[in-house]
């Protein structure tokens, strides 16, 4: 497949002003989007759209303007060059389907969203359960006002029609052999439609993403599966990790520095960079502790964790331990009892400061306030 989009998915965000206040499908929606003017295809400068030095002066095809289906851009995301180039290799050479992989919260759909954004490509996205079928990706026949029932496109054969992206969130929690419905659409061939006999044939630009956690043997993320070999391998598959810990402490400092620390704001920023990547060492096993943990800190909920921190910090007497308070509204509280108190302890001996008091161990509430 090639890179380029289809005018009607490649709409500017300004028509909306004109699109009409009578609520309809996106697909018809882009109908009378398409009459109107559309953005250019130009080439941007790899460091004009990602941020990264060593890509300054690289040309990447990209839209001029974004449209309604385009991704809002993220200022604060931080690019896994690994994960970048993988985008990047599969964009350009017209691939029709990538897999992101990684653990929980370590940025596989921000990724996707945030490439598609840089370029002002559109994108449409749903999220899977364990209830997903084919049809709901496909299409299905619905009642229609008049008593007869109508042909209604799922997301992917929605994103074919209109030459866009499509991304699967969670891909690897439907039924194996619900995903063989797709496999034709992976690889951007024609898809003839069994209830109604139309064939529909992708439009350039159209590709689907996915993204999904691993399956494995502790059965730490539930309710995975491992997918069909024939669906499997329509795929491109690039792992996310975790981000680097300068990069991750770079981020983490911008967070903290506006509210003024007493501490240097990027020693605050390496004191809970630290504590993450412990414990995300003892839940992926590459300690002698080998899943000791059954929850990891994602750069999610570190992030979380340091915003409920450092606001906390901020109240003065009304919040006695700010780190430990934090992370139990961001986190904690829904850990097991055993690793909570690992965890808050591994804090304590980070951060300094008294022990631990959980609000989990009181039996009645909290004095009221005012009291």
């Amino acid at each position: 497949m090639t890179t380029q989009a289809t005018q009607a998915a490649a709409a500017p965000t300004k028509s909306r002003k004109k699109a009409s206040q009578e609520p309809a499908p996106a697909a018809a929606a882009a109908a009378p989007v398409e009459q109107q003017a559309s953005p250019q295809w130009v080439h941007f400068d790899g460091f004009a759209c990602f941020g990264i030095e060593r890509m300054r002066g690289a040309k990447i095809l990209g839209l001029s303007e974004p449209s309604v289906f385009t991704p809002a851009k993220d200022p604060t995301y931080k690019w896994p060059i690994d994960n970048l180039r993988d985008l990047l290799h599969f964009y350009m050479a017209g691939g029709n389907a990538f897999c992101a992989m990684g653990h929980p919260g370590t940025g596989k759909t921000m990724g996707v969203q945030q490439f598609h954004a840089s370029l002002n490509l559109p994108l449409l996205s749903m999220s899977a359960n364990p209830r997903t079928q084919a049809y709901h990706l496909i299409g299905r026949l619905v009642p229609n006002k008049d008593g007869g029932v109508s042909w209604v496109d799922g997301p992917v054969l929605m994103a074919a029609r209109l030459g866009m992206s499509v991304l699967i969130d969670e891909y690897n929690v439907i039924d194996p052999g619900e995903m063989t419905g797709l496999n034709l659409l992976l690889e951007g061939r024609p898809y003839l439609v069994p209830e109604t006999g139309e064939l529909v044939v992708p439009r350039h630009g159209f590709r689907v993403y996915a993204t999904c956690n691993p399956k494995d043997d502790k059965g730490l993320v539930q309710g995975r599966h491992t997918q069909d070999n024939a669906n499997d391998e329509r795929f491109e598959f690039s792992w996310f990790g975790y981000l680097p810990q300068d990069i991750e402490v770079q981020l983490i400092t911008e967070m903290i520095a506006p509210y003024q620390p007493s501490l240097p704001a990027h020693v605050l920023a390496e004191k809970f960079v630290s504590v993450a990547n412990q414990v995300r060492k003892l839940y992926a096993g590459v300690t002698d502790d080998s899943g000791a943990l059954d929850k990891t800190i994602s750069t999610r909920v570190l992030r979380r964790w340091v915003s409920k921190a450092m606001s906390a910090s901020t109240q003065g007497s009304l919040v006695e331990s700010p780190m430990h308070y934090g992370l139990e509204r961001a986190w904690s509280l829904s850990c097991s009892d055993e690793v909570r108190v690992a965890v808050h302890e591994l804090v304590t001996q980070t951060f300094g400061g008294g022990d631990y008091k959980s609000s989990k161990d009181n039996l009645h509430t909290m004095q009221p306030a005012g009291a």
